[in-house]
């Protein structure tokens, strides 16, 4: 996974990435709030992207880890 940092703007806020090592940090600033979503041991095959857990940090809903796998697909 190559060090990357990356900045979108749209209506509902500022999304910014960092994917370093087997991480990917997405985190969204909207009215002075910030909220965090770090994948953790995210592994990569073809149009895939698989993460093991994640921790959150969400602007006026708290923290905490969710153990569960995610799976994102490429949609274009």
């Amino acid at each position: 996974f190559p060090n990357h940092l990356q900045n979108g703007e749209s209506k509902n806020g500022t999304w910014q990435y960092l994917a370093k090592g087997s991480h990917l940090t997405l985190s969204k600033s909207q009215s002075g709030n910030n909220s965090r979503w770090q994948y953790n041991r995210v592994l990569v095959l073809g149009k895939k992207m698989y993460a093991g857990s994640f921790t959150y940090q969400i602007a006026n809903a708290g923290q905490g880890i969710d153990r569960k796998n995610t799976t994102f697909e490429q949609l274009r």
